[in-house]
């Protein structure tokens, strides 16, 4: 997949904008599976000197976000206000300003739209929020398909993502135990979710081109981590709030819940059995989270297994976005694993 290239817009319009010329409003293009959750329940949300818009936010300031996230599915394509400028969002965005605190908006849904949407999202923040730095954590594009797919299937069996009538289709009801493979080949040309995803330096330079390139910040989440403190250090220093305040924070962090071989086990076990199946299918919600917590069982770290045409597939996407990363934002990537041949 080709990188995208993109001029640099000047559309701030004084007229629409909220913020004063000395505050700016950091973009956090939360990907999945990239640490985004941590950084939201623990560093966005927590931090003294932050006032954060997003999941985890509270009150007005989750609500002020809601709006500016539903301008930004639904009004995006003609960049236009709306109602983006309601009176909640001008208030929480001018009580950041008078209390000098920075404002950060995170979300895992700016960074998977195709590019041409990328833009657009990008422009219209720029707009109605004025001055906005973006930071992007990536991930390495293998290690990080197999973190989403396991994340999937336990979506799918909790009937969230599975729900859906698409997967049904697809994939068929739970309990339905469906390999990396097959998953893969269910939505890689159905959505171009996975492609928009780990097409992570045309995700950069979209926001580059729109905020300007030095207002862009790229991590990667391998650093995060091997050197947690390193990481946020970097994060709090290009976002100029205190880094040890960041630090003891993240250290608070939660474990993700882990996908053993036995939980993998007992979805096929289920699946298997047609009295299982209809028990499981006829349980009520709270009954299948019960029966299907990965915290309840044991084994080693399951470890899907991507066929070789599959991982030529993002081998291909991956080699330009890797090089591009180098190249224009100085990443070290040979350090954490990146193929950049």
């Amino acid at each position: 997949m080709a990188l995208q290239e993109y001029s640099a817009y000047k559309i701030i319009d004084e007229d629409t904008s909220i913020m004063k010329d000395n505050q700016t409003t950091h973009i956090h293009l939360g990907l999945p599976k990239t640490g985004t959750t941590t950084l939201q329940s623990q560093l966005f949300s927590n931090h003294s000197q932050i006032h954060y818009f997003g999941k985890f936010g509270e009150g007005e300031r989750l609500s002020a976000a809601r709006k500016i996230l539903n301008n930004l599915r639904h009004s995006v394509v003609k960049c236009k206000s709306g109602d983006f400028l309601k009176e909640s969002i001008q208030k929480q965005i001018s009580y950041a300003v008078e209390n000098n605190l920075t404002p950060v908006l995170s979300h895992e849904g700016l960074a998977k739209p195709a590019p041409v949407r990328k833009e657009k999202q990008a422009r219209f923040l720029l707009q109605n929020l004025g001055a906005c730095k973006a930071i992007l954590c990536v991930r390495e594009p293998v290690s990080f398909t197999k973190s989403l797919y396991t994340q999937r299937l336990k979506s799918f069996h909790k009937e969230r993502v599975g729900s859906t009538p698409e997967w049904i289709q697809t994939l068929g009801r739970p309990p339905r135990y469906f390999d990396i493979n097959e998953w893969l080949n269910s939505v890689w040309h159905s959505s171009h979710l996975l492609q928009n995803i780990i097409s992570y330096a045309d995700t950069a330079q979209t926001y580059a081109g729109v905020f300007g390139k030095e207002n862009v910040k790229v991590l990667t989440f391998e650093q995060f981590v091997r050197f947690p403190d390193m990481f946020i250090t970097e994060l709090c220093n290009y976002m100029e709030i205190d880094a040890a305040e960041g630090c003891h924070l993240i250290h608070k962090k939660r474990a993700n819940e882990r996908i053993t071989t036995g939980y993998v086990d007992r979805i096929k076990a289920i699946e298997k059995s047609h009295i299982k199946t209809i028990w499981y299918r006829k349980s009520s919600r709270k009954k299948k989270l019960k029966i299907l917590n990965p915290e309840n069982f044991t084994g080693e770290r399951f470890e899907p297994q991507i066929a070789p045409e599959w991982l030529e597939k993002i081998h291909k996407i991956r080699m330009e976005q890797n090089r591009h990363l180098v190249s224009e934002w100085g990443l070290p990537l040979d350090d954490y694993g990146y193929r950049l041949s």
